[in-house]
């Protein structure tokens, strides 16, 4: 079962492609959840073409705290993309709303 913080950030995830729909966009855009091949954990992938955050990138992070417990994560040109353990996707998209809010505010204050 999902705890309610954690559950947050999927109702954040689905909110945010909510406001991109618009009979176009999610039919060449969006998100990709998928499990990994070679150990335990998932991929997630989000497509950021036509979004604020087309354009950044970002050299791939990662954190490691223990064998299960980890998370990699970059912005590419049109995506970010990250992995890390079987537990780690709501830390996967909290990453996303970290980068998208640092980005926000560097463009205001511009």
């Amino acid at each position: 079962m999902v705890t309610e913080p954690r559950q947050h950030h999927w109702q954040r995830l689905l909110a945010w492609y909510g406001g991109y729909r618009n009979d176009h966009w999610e039919h060449e855009h969006g998100i990709k959840l998928m499990p990994l091949e070679h150990k335990p954990g998932w991929s997630l992938i989000v497509d950021t073409h036509g979004t604020e955050m087309e354009g950044i990138t970002m050299v791939e992070q990662r954190l490691a705290r223990s064998e299960t417990d980890w998370l990699h994560w970059a912005f590419e040109t049109k995506s970010f993309r990250a992995t890390g353990g079987e537990r780690n996707v709501p830390d996967m998209i909290e990453k996303l709303f970290n980068e998208i809010e640092r980005v926000t505010d560097v463009y205001k204050r511009t």
